[in-house]
């Protein structure tokens, strides 16, 4: 027959276990999105450059993703 302190040590283990499993894998689904990137037809410094630059800032907010 099995006492109660094998028996509370088989369980304690198992709850561990369980958790360690839980832990570990859990970052595993959150797949990391790559970043976007922007391209603009005008050099560096022009309005075009700026207003992108702008756009850019504001949708990282947004989107809740590096670009």
């Amino acid at each position: 027959m099995i006492n109660k302190k094998t028996l509370l040590s088989v369980g304690s283990g198992l709850t561990i276990l369980a958790g360690l499993v839980a832990f570990t894998t859990a970052p595993s689904f959150a797949a990391k999105k790559p970043a976007i990137e922007v391209v603009t037809h005008a050099g560096a410094g022009g309005g075009t450059d700026v207003n992108s630059r702008m756009m850019m800032l504001r949708s990282r907010r947004t989107l809740k993703q590096d670009m």
